[in-house]
């Protein structure tokens, strides 16, 4: 009785592991990259047939934008341009193959005065100057996020 039940595990034991591997193989072929979209130095899915190896990230902390930072990028028209922002950094930004930041400020128009601490509303350019810079993801779920309300 002892051998038949040892007989029985060995033979349930066995199937099992070979259940395993063949659903290993399965998920394994059909999980390749070959022919999938990657995202390029650029910021844009392309298709490749070759594998993803590796991937460079850029993670920059909070981007917020001060009166001081306001005032220099007004121009004598009254529009504003950020770009000299970023102007050290880009090369930085735009050497990996995703940059992330923390956007701290929101966009609510020029209907509403532009503002900093503790409530940020920047000019559009601001964001412009940002996409300009490399940017290729930003995070806005923070405690600035509703600054301006509905508006930003």
């Amino acid at each position: 009785m002892k051998r038949e039940k040892l007989h029985t595990t060995s033979i349930l034991f066995l199937c099992f592991i070979s259940i395993l591997l063949v659903s290993y193989k399965i998920s394994k072929k059909t999980c390749t990259t070959e022919n999938q979209p990657v995202l390029n130095k650029k910021g844009y899915w392309v298709s490749s047939s070759d594998s993803i190896s590796e991937m460079s990230i850029n993670i920059v902390g909070d981007l917020m934008c001060h009166l001081p930072q306001i005032n220099n990028a007004r121009l004598s028209n009254g529009e504003y341009d950020f770009n000299l922002t970023f102007e050290y950094i880009k090369p930085y930004l735009q050497n990996a193959d995703l940059t992330i930041g923390n956007l701290e400020t929101t966009f609510a128009g020029p209907c509403q005065p532009y503002t900093t601490y503790p409530t940020f509303n920047s000019p559009d350019a601001f964001c412009t100057a940002i996409k300009n810079a490399g940017f290729t993801f930003l995070v806005t779920a923070n405690n600035h996020s509703m600054d301006t309300q509905e508006a930003g």
